[in-house]
Order: C-alpha cells, then sequence, then structure tokens
C-alpha cells in the first residue's frame, strides 16, 4: 500500500465503551481514495462501498476500514498490535 507515515489513535468502541478490545484510528497524510478500487480487485472478500468512499475488509480476524485520510481497526489488544496490523498493510 502507498501508506509511508500515519499517527495512531486508541479508541475504545462508541457503541460499548466497557468493551475489553480496543479499536485504532490511523490518521494519514496522504489521500488513499484513488487506490481503494484497486486494493479492492486484489483482496479477496471485500467490501467497497464508492458513494461513501470506504473499502472494508477482515484480516487475522480484524476488521479493517480504509478511509480516504485514515485508516479503522476493530478487535485490538493494544497499541503494539494496531501498529503490527498497520505495519502489515504498508
Amino acid at each position: 500500500m502507498l501508506i509511508k507515515n500515519y499517527a495512531i489513535r486508541i479508541v475504545l468502541p462508541e457503541c460499548n465503551p466497557s468493551a475489553q478490545k480496543e479499536n485504532a484510528i490511523a490518521e494519514l497524510p496522504d489521500d488513499i481514495s484513488e487506490v481503494l478500487p484497486y486494493i479492492n480487485a486484489t483482496i479477496k472478500g471485500c467490501s467497497y462501498n464508492p458513494d461513501a468512499g470506504t473499502l472494508r475488509f477482515i484480516k487475522e480476524g480484524k476488521a479493517i476500514t480504509l478511509h480516504p485520510r485514515k485508516i479503522a481497526i476493530a478487535g485490538l489488544e493494544d497499541e503494539t498490535e494496531a501498529s503490527q496490523v498497520l505495519n502489515s498493510l504498508t
């Protein structure tokens, strides 16, 4: 992927703030929306929504949603796991 750097924020799920798992938001400095259709064509099981500009898929049991300027990952243990998953995408 064309992700060169990002800033991670760890957040609790909005729908369940007492959840045991965490979510991560990686803010991207560049807009990746132009590559989302190509990623959709190469990763099996993706759900691409061109109207919303999002691409969702599951990798290693984690729900990952790519947005034009951010990546959301659900079901993480901690920031270390968030970094590992994000590094596997680059």
